[in-house]
């Protein structure tokens, strides 16, 4: 770790440390006194704490989205990709991997002053170290696709989700690289927005659209299916959101194209 904080430190925030462990002269004890701060604009460090790294994380990236540009962080964090809250981490980099069974990466502090550190078990999950850059202007480049079928088309396969108490028009989109949300719909739903820098997305047709902010995290529900992802803010022909191959990677669904039904 000591390679680590040289080489993306100093950090002015530990966003969950004691005394003993902080990494940075400021630094927040638990997660009730690290969410009432505004780390906006800070560079920070964070050993997440497992069970809470959805609110951790979740705080952080709100913070960022006021300050993109002057906002930075290292997450050192289990690579629990299937989680809900792991869509928050899009946009990170990975830096740094510790397979299961690795030693001598953790270490719990000590309880009384005179006892010594003791080292954790070995590592039950993979351990990543995630690297959150400041948002800097780059060259435009269309890294995404948004295939889509024409909006007449009778091939479409649409659904609704319900939103924050909204009903939602859902397209199902094969050709889609991401999950998409239309900025109408981020607007209406008061979504809060993380900026990427300048991309844009290709469409079927060829043509090029910015998609240059993300919405990090929203919860849904379609039918009995209760999901958490990011979305990538971009605008849409007809719909809310589009789903694409993260989503259809993620869940498998049969769909049947003679009946205009999805089953996950």
């Amino acid at each position: 770790m000591t390679q680590l904080l040289d080489d993306y430190g100093p950090f002015s925030v530990d966003a969950c440390a004691g005394p003993s462990t902080a990494q940075a002269k400021k630094f927040y004890t638990c997660y009730r006194t690290f969410r009432e701060a505004n780390v906006s604009g800070k560079s920070v460090w964070l050993n997440v704490p497992f069970r809470r790294a959805g609110l951790f994380l979740r705080h952080y990236v709100e913070c960022k989205s006021k300050a993109p540009e002057s906002t930075s962080g290292v997450f050192l964090v289990l690579k629990w990709d299937r989680t809900p809250w792991w869509g928050l981490t899009k946009g990170m980099t990975v830096v740094k991997e510790f397979p299961v069974g690795t030693t001598g990466i953790l270490r719990s502090p000590p309880v009384q002053p005179d006892e010594e550190w003791v080292e954790m078990p070995p590592l039950k999950w993979p351990l990543v170290v995630l690297r959150d850059e400041p948002v800097v202007a780059r060259q435009v480049t269309p890294t995404a696709e948004l295939a889509g079928l024409q909006p007449t088309s009778n091939k479409l396969i649409r659904l609704q989700a319900k939103c924050r108490g909204e009903v939602l028009n859902v397209l199902l989109d094969s050709g889609a690289s991401e999950d998409y949300v239309d900025p109408g719909t981020v607007k209406r739903l008061n979504l809060a927005v993380l900026s990427l820098g300048d991309r844009q997305v290709q469409l079927g047709n060829g043509a090029l659209q910015d998609c240059s902010c993300v919405v990090p995290s929203v919860k849904y529900r379609i039918n009995k299916l209760k999901d958490r992802r990011p979305f990538t803010v971009t605008k849409l022909a007809q719909d809310d959101i589009v789903l694409g191959k993260p989503w259809l990677t993620q869940f498998n669904p049969d769909i049947d194209w003679a009946a205009n039904t999805v089953t996950v």
